[in-house]
């Protein structure tokens, strides 16, 4: 019975476990556009895919859709082709060869492949467990330990790289340690092929090749021979490791790239610890879950003790697992300060580093024990199923946050640019032209989601936009609530340099003017040819609508015929708009377009809009944006406009929409004649 429940019932719980999680936590993200957290580059990754399927799958030549790359003049330098550099991108070509084969492009090909890949490697990491402990625990409580970590699981099902490269690493373990068992020259062979494999598709994956081969040095130095086998092994590895390198260098030179390709390392030992601390207060519960903490420090505790008192004794295996775990877990350190400062803002270095590590630590602490009794067996049952209640309420929490829409410029970016290929194809833009996304937030966001080449001007200063202006373009795109805060008040020279071709509620499409002649905002962003499926109006002085909260208001002292509403330090939040549930479902997918006549004596300082959307159980966005008081319109009125982002109610919540000024340096400042027209 206790063989049976060993070798079948306790693996088959531990696989309806793992796939029970998948299902909970990826569902509804299979198909999703690269969003939330390091969209910008999971859709550089995307567009890679992308760019497979449309160069006739030529590897050595991966291309994505923007012409002027981030390396190595910050987007500076429009480049005749879309061709980049890029480490081995076999995990991007075998998902557009499943996008060709299937007729599709749907990023599911690429969520599917990456977690696919994850369970591969999971079932290794648990063969490797299996082969090394001294207990039936240690593989089960290892393999959870790693499938519930936080930032495993959001990248689990993404477009990084980093997972299949992580799985890699894990299988190649696999074999290393069969081959220190058996000897068997094949195990080996398969062992360096998948860690070649790992460092090839991700560079930092070395780490772990050349913790092998400094382990077989050890060894080899111990037994006093060298295999010659085992050294045109590695020399075949490093060779085309090497190899690809140098290829991926004159990609870089020849036609720059959006991948970074160079260390960096601190500034000084003073920054590294400012780095470090900022990383691991922003992301330590990203990385792992309260519960993974206190099982580390606890094993360790139990190890460190019971090694002492020599309550325990390593096996061989065990022993070269300590040598392993202590020779990459050293690389990935020195790995660590040499990418420093890529650790305060992307969370999936510690993947690439000290994620496998940490996993092979935890697996030396635990697998020490022998645990023969019945009595010991239930209670390392009962811990593994607190541990994975436990981690798994946290790394669900930590999930949704990380999947929580809101304020972030990228997923307004990835929102607004939704189904702009069908758009483009409506006004008869063709493949080949060329785009030049204004305000982009992002390399490829916007491109790939138009499926056409072209240049992402990220930044929106008047030099910026005044040079991409002059780059080779066909058509511009431009998100709606964009254009009159980023682009015309920084460049208003653009009304009389391009026209309108056409657009919907959230981007519009503009080319370059045949006449010269200025255009209004709302003849560009096509408002004055639409009528409001909504419009709401208040001026203090005339009835209006129940719609509108602190509606106070006081006499204007330059008219006192006028009456205007007010904010000031004694009363700071300002007017409001809220539209309940059956209106906004209504005017379904509506563009907010905000217009006021402001007036401040104060020569500098903000007003804010803000703009929330929310249904009972969440946030589902909330935008902010500022109303400048500047020196050129203090002591008068002057006329404000603003486009909002385009409403997306939840179609089975019941949602509530405010737009409300926030007067929050506390100035003084009035306003008048407020209109929010839905388009």
């Amino acid at each position: 019975m206790h063989k049976l429940l060993r070798k079948i019932f306790f693996p088959l719980l531990l696989v309806l476990t793992i796939l029970a999680l998948l299902v909970h936590y990826h569902q509804k993200e299979m198909n999703r556009f690269p969003s939330f957290i390091h969209a910008w580059t999971q859709a550089d990754y995307y567009s890679v895919a992308l760019g497979f399927t449309e160069n006739g799958y030529d590897f050595f030549h991966p291309q994505t859709y923007i012409l002027n790359k981030q390396f190595p003049d910050n987007y500076g330098t429009p480049y005749p082709n879309r061709l980049t550099s890029i480490d081995f991108p076999i995990h991007q070509y075998i998902p557009a060869l499943l996008m060709g084969l299937t007729g599709t492009e749907y990023p599911f090909w690429m969520r599917i492949y990456d977690l696919v890949y994850s369970l591969i490697g999971l079932l290794f990491l648990f063969l490797l467990a299996r082969k090394i402990s001294s207990n039936s625990i240690a593989p089960y409580a290892t393999v959870l330990f790693v499938s519930l970590s936080p930032v495993f699981i959001y990248y689990q099902a993404t477009f990084i790289p980093t997972i299949p490269s992580l799985a890699n690493a894990i299988i190649g373990y696999y074999f290393f340690f069969c081959h220190l068992q058996s000897k068997k020259m094949k195990e080996f062979w398969l062992a360096i092929l998948f860690l070649t494999l790992a460092a090839l598709a991700r560079t930092p994956f070395a780490i772990f090749l050349i913790a092998t081969l400094c382990h077989q040095l050890l060894l080899a130095t111990k037994e006093k021979k060298f295999s010659w086998n085992k050294i045109i092994t590695y020399g075949a590895s490093f060779m085309a490791i090497v190899g690809y390198f140098l290829y991926n260098q004159h990609l870089r030179h020849a036609n720059g790239s959006i991948f970074l390709g160079s260390p960096a390392p601190p500034d000084s030992l003073q920054n590294f610890k400012d780095t470090f601390w900022a990383a691991y207060y922003h992301w330590k519960f990203h990385y792992y879950t309260h519960i993974h903490y206190i099982a580390l420090y606890a094993a360790a505790i139990a190890f460190t003790v019971a090694l002492i008192i020599k309550k325990i004794a390593l096996t061989p295996s065990q022993k070269a697992l300590a040598i392993q775990t202590a020779i990459a877990g050293f690389g990935a350190i020195l790995y660590a300060f040499l990418m420093t400062k890529q650790y305060r803002d992307h969370d999936y270095y510690w993947l690439d580093s000290l994620f496998l590590p940490v996993a092979l630590l935890f697996l030396l602490l635990i697998s020490v024990y022998s645990i023969k009794t019945k009595r010991g067996i239930v209670v390392g049952i009962i811990l593994l199923l607190s541990f994975t209640v436990l981690a798994q309420r946290e790394a669900h929490k930590r999930l949704k946050e990380r999947r929580e829409p809101g304020r972030d410029t990228i997923e307004l970016t990835v929102e607004n640019y939704a189904n702009s290929d069908k758009l483009l194809d409506s006004l008869k833009i063709g493949k080949n032209q060329k785009i030049l996304a204004l305000g982009s937030y992002s390399t490829n966001i916007p491109l790939a989601r138009m499926h056409r080449q072209g240049y992402s001007m990220l930044y929106l200063s008047h030099d910026w936009i005044q040079k991409a202006l002059t780059w080779p373009y066909n058509y511009i795109s431009i998100q709606n609530c964009l254009f009159i805060n980023d682009v015309v008040s920084n460049y208003p020279e653009i009304l009389s340099m391009v026209e309108r071709v056409g657009g919907n509620e959230n981007i519009t499409i503009l080319r370059r003017s045949s006449d010269h002649s200025p255009h209004s905002i709302d003849e560009l962003l096509g408002f004055n040819n639409r009528k409001p499926r909504l419009s709401e109006s208040i001026n203090f002085e005339r009835y209006y609508s129940v719609l509108w909260q602190n509606t106070r208001s006081k006499v204007d002292s330059l008219n006192p015929e006028n009456r205007v509403g007010f904010v000031d330090k004694d009363n700071e939040w300002g007017l409001a708009l809220t539209l309940n549930d059956s209106t906004l479902k209504r005017i379904n997918k509506a563009q907010p377009v905000f217009k006021a006549r402001i007036f401040s004596n104060e020569k500098e300082g903000k007003l804010l809009l803000i703009a929330s959307l929310h249904s009972k159980k969440e946030r589902i966005s909330e935008q902010q944006y500022e109303i400048d008081l500047t020196p050129e319109n203090a002591g008068k009125w002057h006329n404000v406009e603003l486009v909002l982002p385009t409403l997306y109610p939840s179609p089975s919540e019941h949602n509530e929409y405010t737009i409300y000024l926030w007067d929050v340096e506390k100035r003084k400042i009035l306003y008048d004649n407020v209109t929010i027209d839905f388009y």
